[in-house]
């Protein structure tokens, strides 16, 4: 809360303090889905160059405590990758929108695809997962909406039929806690939970992702 002068309005009710892929570096085909404002050539960088340092100043204890721990859930060392963002934090204030399921974008973590890897990257063989840390929640709590479709799934359907199978996919909503950090597989669909926002709560989690990149798993966001 101290770093307030360092945040991103995003939309309504929504800031950042860090870059986030899917919002400063976002493929041509999201359009606007995100709400997020117009992107310019080399926003992504700029965001992180200027964020990057600020971020590991004042959460390098979280930091290495966030590396460790996908380090033993991963069952190998983690570290972050070089010349992309540190995991950031979604800050969500109030918005009545929040309530509503059509406010949030159900999606897959693709915003891998739009960033420089050294090198061509192929869903299919390339490990990715997403992980969210909640670090305050409003009093009618937080969650993950996670549907059983995963990228592969739908990748080659048309959008009809791809609405037909969501419709009749099982889905489960993942409850989140202060402190427990969630990972899950970000080619599953999934959406944040809508909650219903109060003038004097806040939503803050840290996010980020983990790549697999020449047999070593990166974070980054």
């Amino acid at each position: 809360m101290s770093l307030t002068a360092h945040w991103t309005t995003r939309k309504r009710g929504l800031s950042t303090l860090g870059a986030a892929a899917y919002i400063d570096a976002p493929p041509a085909s999201a359009g606007d889905i995100f709400a997020a404002q117009e992107t310019t050539a080399g926003q992504y960088a700029q965001q992180f160059t200027r964020s990057n340092p600020i971020l590991a100043e004042h959460f390098q204890p979280l930091y290495q405590q966030l590396l460790d721990t996908l380090g033993e859930v991963l069952q190998a060392p983690v570290s972050f990758a070089s010349d992309k963002a540190l995991p950031g934090f979604h800050i969500f204030e109030y918005a009545p929108e929040n309530a509503h399921a059509g406010s949030h974008v159900a999606h897959f973590d693709r915003q891998y695809e739009t960033l420089d890897w050294q090198g061509p990257i192929d869903h299919k063989s390339t490990p990715t997962i997403s992980f969210t840390l909640p670090l305050r929640l409003p009093g009618s709590g937080g969650g993950l909406m996670v549907w059983e479709v995963m990228l592969d799934d739908v990748l080659n359907m048309d959008k009809e039929a791809t609405r037909t199978a969501i419709k009749q996919a099982q889905r489960q909503r993942v409850n989140y806690q202060v402190g427990e950090l969630v990972i899950h597989p970000g080619h599953a669909l999934h959406m944040i939970y809508p909650w219903q926002s109060k003038t004097d709560e806040q939503r803050i989690t840290l996010q980020g992702h983990c790549i697999m990149i020449n047999n070593q798993w990166l974070a980054y966001w």
